[in-house]
């Protein structure tokens, strides 16, 4: 099974399908601008159990035209007469700022990331030797900046909304020529928040038979999508994360709070225990009970030295002892006692002749 290791500092965690869920907190824009919204956020995510935590960096002049207008998710908790350019203007972080944050990020002993949105992004990004990177859905349709991103030779997550299935693997090919196998193709619907319906959980069988390793970038409003991808292999799980569903901006209102990014981190924790493993096999407490859950086969009645035994003086009880398999059962209807033994005795070979 494909797999690669990302490190950061003293951090390190394995990456592959089936493995234990790498989980990231997207703040993204939620910090409205704020460097201490910001570092609440990496804290925040932390605390409620987030392994990663990823920002976006993009400059507003090199992003969107001049009055181009807002997404129809982006206008809910935004001003209304407000375009996108400007939205997006307040929005912005400087490289400075960006330092900063993984700095305090280490503290906090959490992995720390971004993704960026232009040329120029990707330049600034050769200052802060991030462990993976985040290319976002719109960047799955363009080769050329799949390219410049994988000339990191960082680790890169790629979420796949706005793609079909040729657009997803043309643009896996492009990462696999430079890094090989250290790339997550994540499933992706581009609407915030996703319908149940639109979470699409089912791609992930198609990006297993393609041998992707692969992931979740989770819109939806609950964590089922999140369990079902989860028991299909998923290793990578994205969410966003906001301090209050009500702030002004346009990723809010489809994002965790702090307390529910907790549930949901606990409740993809207890779905990867729950999967297990591969083999079957008794488990640490089906071996603790086995004794006294198994059966074994014991006397229904006194039966006298010479008696043939038939089915009706044998019956299958607890608890279980190996000296009297089940599995005996049939060959000792038919044989003969070698003495009197008494009901409820453990019938085993010993007792029995020909």
């Amino acid at each position: 099974m494909k797999s690669f290791t990302i490190r950061q500092d003293s951090l390190s965690f394995k990456i592959g399908n089936y493995l234990e869920p790498f989980i990231i907190a997207e703040i993204g824009v939620n910090h409205n601008g704020s460097i201490e919204n910001a570092k609440k956020l990496i804290e925040l995510s932390k605390l409620a159990g987030a392994n990663a935590v990823k920002f976006q960096n993009f400059s507003s002049e090199e992003l969107v035209l001049p009055n181009t207008k807002k997404a129809k998710y982006q206008i809910k908790n935004t001003n209304k007469l407000q375009n996108q350019k400007d939205m997006l203007k307040e929005l912005e972080l400087k490289f400075s700022d960006f330092l900063e944050l993984k700095k305090f990020a280490k503290t906090k002993k959490i992995f720390f990331s971004t993704t960026p949105y232009n040329f120029k992004d990707i330049e600034m990004l050769k200052g802060l030797n991030l462990p993976f990177l985040k290319a976002a859905s719109i960047h799955c349709g363009e080769p050329y900046f799949l390219k410049l991103l994988s000339e990191l030779n960082v680790p890169v997550f790629l979420s796949t909304g706005l793609s079909n299935l040729n657009q997803v693997k043309k643009g896996a090919k492009i990462l696999q020529k430079k890094l090989k196998n250290k790339y997550v193709i994540l499933q992706c619907t581009s609407d915030y928040p996703v319908s149940i319906e639109g979470a699409n959980i089912n791609v992930l069988e198609e990006y297993k038979n393609l041998n992707f390793i692969y992931g979740f970038s989770d819109h939806s409003e609950n964590t089922t999508a999140a369990l079902l991808a989860l028991s299909k292999g998923a290793c990578v799980f994205e969410k966003h994360i906001t301090l209050d569903k009500n702030d002004k901006g346009p990723d809010h209102f489809a994002s965790l709070t702090p307390n529910e990014f907790k549930e949901y981190v606990v409740t993809i924790k207890q779905g990867y225990s729950a999967l297990g493993s591969f083999k079957k096999d008794l488990t640490k407490s089906e071996k603790i009970n086995y004794e006294q859950m198994k059966r074994s086969v014991y006397l229904n009645k006194d039966i006298k030295k010479f008696h043939k035994v038939t089915r009706e003086d044998i019956n299958i009880m607890r608890p279980y002892n190996k000296k009297s398999e089940v599995e005996l059962l049939e060959k000792f209807i038919g044989m003969k006692a070698i003495k009197d033994v008494k009901k409820h005795t453990l019938l085993t070979k010993d007792l029995l002749s020909d």
